[in-house]
Formats: structure tokens, sequence, C-alpha cells
């Protein structure tokens, strides 16, 4: 989205996995503005063992991570976060 607050969609895309890595200050698409736009990403996970996981957010304007319908990671700062969550296999 061009804006902080989900409007102006300007790109819809699907990725293998979420693991973006990019120049601070990076906007993920040609022709958005460097700074103010948001970014959601929906996925799946399928763990293999039923196991306590770790997920990692590195960011510079703020994340919020939720899985399960659980928040795991919300920080509204910059720099690297990290939650956990119990998780059953398949």
């Amino acid at each position: 989205y061009q804006n902080q607050d989900f409007t102006d969609l300007r790109l819809t895309r699907v990725e293998p996995t979420i693991n973006i890595s990019g120049t601070i200050g990076t906007p993920p698409a040609p022709g958005m503005n460097a700074n103010g736009f948001t970014v959601t990403w929906k996925g799946r996970i399928k763990p293999q063992w039923s196991e306590t996981y770790t997920f990692t957010a590195t960011h510079d304007d703020g994340v919020k991570v939720w899985i399960n319908s659980q928040l795991i990671i919300d920080n509204p700062g910059v720099g690297s976060h990290s939650g956990t969550i119990t998780l059953q296999a398949d």
C-alpha cells in the first residue's frame, strides 16, 4: 500500500517465502514512496515438528507478526525483534 493506513493498493504478488531483504528506505516496488508505505504478507506455515518456533523481523518502521491469530511480535520502532510460538507438526 502506498500509505500507512492500508489505502492505495499498488502491488500484489506471490512470494515463495517471506524472506525479503533490502536497503532501509527502499520501497517494495518501483514508483512507490520510499517512506510511508505498508506491506502485508499472508501465508501458511507447516511445521515439521511439534515444538516452539522463533520468528524474527528486522525492520525500520515498526512490525506486527501474527501467527494463528496470536500476536507474537509487536514493535513500533526500529531494529530486529523476535517472538516465539508453539506449533504442532503438520
